[in-house]
């Protein structure tokens, strides 16, 4: 069976990284050492803002609820719990990831693509082992089976009930699995960020596809 990447949020981590990379510039691109000093500290930084993991992003919170107001119109049941099943899995998943800038390029003095080295651990087939017990523990405290929320839910403050219960017992269970997780296969890809100074900030810009 094909493994699955779970990159659908592209949300990661960067808890630490190598110091050690690159950093080039273009010909016509004038900037002194100290510059490039002092901004490759707040690059890095801005790096470190987007691989965090805020289970309050923007992007979350608007699928989250977009899910729950729509949640009559999922063919099944189990087409709506792949929404919290899967935010578990990306976050635990930040977790256990291990990435590296691998290069930081001045397109200006005001402008970088910054080249770093994804690595990270393949999760699913892990996580379809923790459903059974998911399950279990989902009826013992709500009084049924997830796949049958919809039977049971009146209102849409219930249906939040059911998507946060099942994301947080699923992410529990995954966590109890940490020496398989650690055991687990490994994925690395290569992105590029464009980052861009504005108002004396770097912020990032726009993630890229895969670096060839």
């Amino acid at each position: 069976m094909k493994k699955l990447l779970i990159l659908a949020l592209a949300l990661f981590s960067l808890e630490s990284f190598s110091a050690n990379y690159e950093i080039a510039k273009n010909p016509n691109v004038k900037i002194s050492k100290q510059e490039i000093q002092k901004n490759n500290k707040s690059i890095e930084e801005a790096i470190k803002e987007e691989y965090a993991w805020n289970s309050e992003s923007d992007l979350l919170v608007s699928r989250r609820n977009e899910a729950i107001d729509k949640y009559k119109n999922f063919e099944k049941a189990s087409y709506f719990l792949e929404k919290p099943y899967f935010e578990a899995i990306n976050e635990v998943g930040t977790m256990f990831e291990k990435n590296a800038i691998t290069e930081i390029k001045y397109s200006s003095p005001t402008e970088v693509e910054v080249y770093i080295t994804e690595n990270g651990k393949f999760l699913e087939d892990i996580a379809k082992n923790c459903k059974v017990e998911v399950d279990k523990k989902f009826k013992s405290k709500m009084g049924y089976l997830p796949e049958d929320f919809r039977e049971n839910v009146k209102n849409k403050e219930e249906v939040r009930k059911v998507y946060e219960e099942y994301r947080d017992l699923m992410k529990k269970e995954l966590l109890s699995k940490r020496k398989e997780i650690e055991n687990a296969e490994e994925y690395s890809m290569e992105v590029s960020y464009t980052v861009e100074k504005k108002n004396n900030k770097w912020a990032v810009i726009e993630r890229h596809a895969r670096v060839n």
